[in-house]
This record gives structure tokens, C-alpha cells and sequence, in this order.
């Protein structure tokens, strides 16, 4: 994530954040990733799929499963 640029300081949100990643990711690493914990107050989720950039190609049914449960877990 070498180009992403924040354009002005913001408080963190106060909702929970999942962010998801290809293992084999050639752009965007773990750390790059991880490095969205500052925007929110709540612990973020960071799942992690086989794969590279498109991991969500192959890994369709995992995504969906994961983001509905934290969908649900959220709204609770």
C-alpha cells in the first residue's frame, strides 16, 4: 500500500474493522493491512486467505461466510 496517502487526520471509527488479504499477496502485505488498526477503537480482524491480490476469486465461499458473521457479530 505504498501509494495510499491520508489526506487529513480523522478519529478513529467505533466500529469493529475486517480487513482481508491474500497470503501471497505481491502488492499489499500483512503489515500493510494491520496498519488500518488506528482507524477504528474496536480490535480489527484481519483475515488472511490463500492467494494472491484476487484471493477472493478462489476463496468466494470463505469471504462470504466470513464477512456475514462479522456482519452479524456487529449488529448484535
Amino acid at each position: 500500500m505504498a501509494d495510499y496517502r491520508r489526506s487529513a487526520p480523522a478519529d478513529p471509527l467505533p466500529v469493529p474493522l475486517t480487513v482481508l488479504g491474500g497470503t501471497d499477496d505481491p502488492d499489499v502485505t500483512r503489515d500493510d493491512l494491520a496498519a488500518w488498526a488506528p482507524y477504528s477503537t474496536e480490535p480489527l480482524r484481519l483475515r488472511m486467505y490463500p492467494g494472491r491480490h484476487f484471493y477472493f476469486r478462489e476463496q468466494e465461499h470463505d469471504v462470504h461466510h466470513h464477512l456475514t458473521a462479522d456482519l452479524d457479530r456487529a449488529a448484535r
